[in-house]
């Protein structure tokens, strides 16, 4: 498939070990104007401090992050750009099991504009067994979890960055440029857990 350019943002994803299987996790971020080098590596520092100081508070001790990388979608030749987790990987704060890889809560980051155009997602993996109740997370750790994401737009504090929702399809097809919305909002719809199979160690990548 043909590269969508996305003017004036980036991708920035998370990446993690979990039982031995390699997951990620993404955001998108504007900056009107373009970014460098430079600005992407702030970025990637601001996401850090959010996850070791803010997120990770609500996952098992067996969630660690391994690496940062943002990768520019203005055009096929953008930078791309990674940056190791300090050693040791900082790792969740909840001394208690993991759950298996493929199970997750659903952070959803939503716009102005309705249609799945306009929203975006997040699976969060690495909750405790002691979080977790049948189907359910407990109403602490899904307000905690709540409270991270709303959290991020504070924590991008090295450059202006904007965070926003990406979309390069409309109606099945895509579209000749991307387009970047500003996230406004974020829910956590239920506090049923999902599934993410492809987490599950053997699975994904």
């Amino acid at each position: 498939m043909a590269f969508i350019p996305v003017a004036d943002t980036v991708l920035a994803e998370l990446r993690f070990d979990y039982f031995g299987q390699k997951i990620e996790n993404t955001l998108y971020f504007r900056k009107l104007g373009g970014s460098s080098v430079a600005q992407a590596i702030g970025l990637m520092n601001d996401l850090l401090v959010w996850w070791t100081s803010l997120l990770s508070n609500y996952l098992s001790e067996d969630i660690s992050l391994r690496e940062l990388n943002v990768t520019d979608l203005s055009s096929a030749s953008g930078y791309s750009v990674s940056q190791a987790a300090p050693t040791p990987n900082p790792t969740g704060q909840v001394v208690a099991s993991g759950l298996p890889g493929n199970v997750a809560i659903c952070v959803s980051f939503r716009t102005p504009n309705r249609g799945r155009s306009f929203r975006g997602r997040n699976y969060v993996a690495g909750l405790a067994e002691t979080q977790v109740t049948g189907n359910t997370l407990d109403a602490t750790r899904v307000a905690g979890i709540l409270g991270s994401y709303q959290g991020i737009p504070s924590s991008i504090v090295s450059s202006a960055w904007d965070w926003v929702v990406v979309s390069r399809f409309s109606g099945g097809a895509p579209r000749a440029a991307g387009v970047a919305t500003d996230v406004t909002s974020v829910v956590i719809v239920d506090d049923f857990v999902d599934s993410q199979r492809r987490r599950l160690t053997g699975r994904g990548t």
